[in-house]
């Protein structure tokens, strides 16, 4: 469930009242009782005008927006996911958008999905692999979607930045559940945005996401099975997957250079922190 919906156009009458910012802080307090942080707030109110911004160039006025979708049976929140009619089938489409401020990152040396930023202490998520698993996350666990992903896309969207500053990231394949935007990219952004949203109301669509019923795809049911037996898959999000990837860029260069590293993991019970873990193991 978002922390609000509402379409384009209500979004963004609430945007020049000055009191997204509020509905959004309020419902996030109601339902988490703890305020957000100020970078949270700040991230809303700068963010979600940007998108909105360019959703009203692109025409789509009437598409309805979930902001801060929380993931089934997850605790993990997508920024924004986009519901709207596909402008070529007139079936549901959604678009989970994924949304940076960022002005530079890089990416981790000896990984592919793990970048730096100077803005934080630890290493982050590539914002394509980020976006790209929450999109594989709800097409397994949404009713509605088992067995029609393409009705699904994921874009990060760095609307702070330029190519220049982030080139290193353009190095990570795109696909339909992930690609990357920039500031440098805002008009492919806003094709890419039509080439998956008529300019047609969208509130069905966002209906039938919400409402639908939450259970595991036959595709994840049999990854499941197969885990029993071998117990070598695993889901990973975000800092678990950053955990990953760092265990192997460790394992790999403690191989190389012959020597022992030690890695410290942390994090609390259901963090997925023994799943990165055994994911890496070797």
């Amino acid at each position: 469930m978002p922390l609000v919906r509402r379409s384009v156009a209500a979004a963004a009458s609430l945007i020049e009242a000055g009191s997204l910012t509020d509905h959004l802080v309020d419902q996030f307090v109601h339902r988490m009782g703890h305020h957000p942080s100020p970078s949270e707030v700040k991230s809303w109110d700068l963010s979600i005008r940007a998108l909105v911004g360019d959703l009203q160039d692109a025409g789509l006025d009437s598409v309805e927006m979930l902001l801060e979708y929380r993931l089934p049976l997850n605790s993990k929140r997508a920024d924004v996911v986009l519901c709207g009619v596909h402008p070529r089938t007139g079936e549901e489409s959604y678009v989970v958008v994924e949304l940076k401020q960022w002005n530079r990152a890089i990416p981790v040396d000896g990984t592919d999905d793990v970048v730096f930023h100077e803005s934080f202490h630890q290493p982050r998520l590539h914002p394509v692999e980020q976006v790209r698993g929450y999109c594989e996350y709800i097409a397994d666990m949404v009713g509605m979607l088992d067995g029609e992903g393409d009705k699904l896309a994921g874009a990060a969207y760095l609307h702070n930045a330029v190519d220049e500053a982030v080139e290193g990231l353009f190095l990570m394949e795109p696909s339909q559940h992930g690609q990357l935007f920039t500031s440098s990219r805002r008009q492919e952004f806003l094709k890419f945005l039509v080439s998956r949203l008529a300019p047609k109301p969208g509130a069905e669509a966002a209906d039938a996401l919400m409402n639908s019923a939450i259970k595991p795809s036959k595709q994840l049911l049999a990854v499941a099975a197969d885990e029993v037996q071998r117990r070598e898959q695993f889901t990973l999000l975000d800092e678990q997957q950053v955990a990953y990837s760092l265990v192997m860029r460790a394992v790999d260069r403690a191989y190389g250079a012959n020597t022992k590293q030690v890695v410290i993991i942390t994090g609390g019970p259901g963090s997925g922190v023994w799943d990165a873990f055994r994911k890496a193991r070797f």
